[in-house]
């Protein structure tokens, strides 16, 4: 789960943990306008965790608490291909939601156990080396099928591409195994493809995040850097096609001295963004770096606002909007491009989960406030 030298303040601030970033996949790409250009897009959903460590869904801009939800370290939000479904893995299960008309389901599958979409009614359970499909009703349904990729029975669902269950292998063992990511045929349990993603010596996967559609895939990286302070060790995007990996494209310099850290990463439109931070005095401190762009080999600062986290918002009743992650800890949806406050959604966890934007939104004109 991710490390921030933020935590110390953070706990002080909120009561719950949140951890990873959002892995989420989209249908295939929604039509233009034609007069206008923009994407007709579903609109955008997300989730944060609150004050209490309940599971918060933010559907059109607006709190959508999931009734007798609760967060746990090393959660993961994943979406249906049509971004209006979603499971939220915790330990030893998982809760489905089907939308604010309908309540949230809890399934207790056992340790490690993950629920993943791979379409509006296809429901699976991923697991103890098995896969399950699950009736919407929330009974045992078929029999498991086992997973026949030996290494890939202990991995984490990151996502649904083109039908098929993502995953990838977390913690220090996914920088040495020559296999690391897997593309998992839930009928048969076979992988359809295998990828090897860059290694390096100390490090290991920390955030991933999934393009609308599923064509992309962010991987980063983290290591203990000077005083033990975790840090930002590159960032990879990989084709989920043919699961083949870019080069590791490095974190922006830090202005002070001092070491990078992501806090937050996802996909708007088909670019990547990040939000980053500066450490300092021995992991003491830290200097909020704002929002960045990846273009390229590099990346382009887009705001120099002080979040911990944001995420792009399309197709709201009322425009395009932004959910921001302020770096004490307090969320709220604003409007664009403009940032002014639409929701305010109180105190909550340092992490937030969407679904990716068909369209690349605006985010030039945030500012935390």
């Amino acid at each position: 789960m991710p490390r921030s030298v933020s935590r110390s303040r953070w706990a002080a601030t909120v009561l719950s943990a949140a951890a990873l970033a959002l892995a989420g996949a989209c249908q295939g790409p929604p039509e233009s306008s034609e007069e206008t250009g923009a994407v007709d897009a579903p609109p955008s959903l997300a989730v944060i965790v609150a004050r209490d460590s309940t599971v918060v869904a933010v559907w059109d801009g607006e709190a959508r608490p999931l009734e007798g939800s609760f967060a746990t370290p090393g959660q993961r939000v994943l979406w249906s291909p049509g971004g209006g479904l979603m499971t939220v893995n915790v330990g030893g299960g998982f809760w489905q939601w089907a939308g604010p008309d309908g309540p949230a389901l809890h399934h207790e599958c056992g340790p490690g156990c993950q629920g993943v979409y791979l379409g509006d009614d296809q429901l699976f359970a991923y697991g103890d080396g098995e896969i399950r499909w699950l009736p919407a009703d929330g009974s045992d349904g078929t029999e498991p099928v086992p997973v026949e990729a030996e290494q890939a029975r202990g991995g984490s669902v990151w996502g649904a591409v083109e039908g098929r269950i993502l995953v990838g292998e977390e913690g220090p063992q996914s920088r040495t195994d020559t296999e690391d990511l897997w593309l998992l045929d839930p009928g048969t349990g076979e992988a359809a493809a295998v990828g090897d993603l860059p290694s390096g010596q100390g490090q290991w996967t920390q955030r991933t995040a999934l393009s609308a559609g599923g064509g992309a895939l962010a991987v980063e990286y983290e290591g203990d850097g000077q005083d033990g302070c975790p840090v930002n060790e590159g960032v990879v995007v990989v084709d989920t096609a043919s699961l083949e990996a870019g080069p590791v494209v490095a974190p922006p310099e830090a202005s002070r001295g001092g070491q990078v850290l992501t806090w937050d990463l996802f996909f708007n439109g088909g670019k990547l963004y990040a939000v980053f931070a500066e450490l300092y005095d021995g992991c003491l401190e830290d200097e909020p770096m704002g929002l960045w762009r990846l273009d390229g080999d590099s990346w382009d600062r887009v705001s120099e606002g002080g979040f911990y986290a944001v995420r792009p918002l399309e197709g709201l009743d009322g425009g395009a909007a932004a959910l921001v992650v302020d770096a004490d800890f307090t969320c709220k949806v604003v409007a664009l491009p403009g940032g002014e406050v639409r929701t305010d959604l109180g105190a909550c966890g340092p992490e937030v989960w969407s679904t990716p934007t068909f369209g690349e939104v605006d985010l030039s004109g945030l500012s935390a406030r």
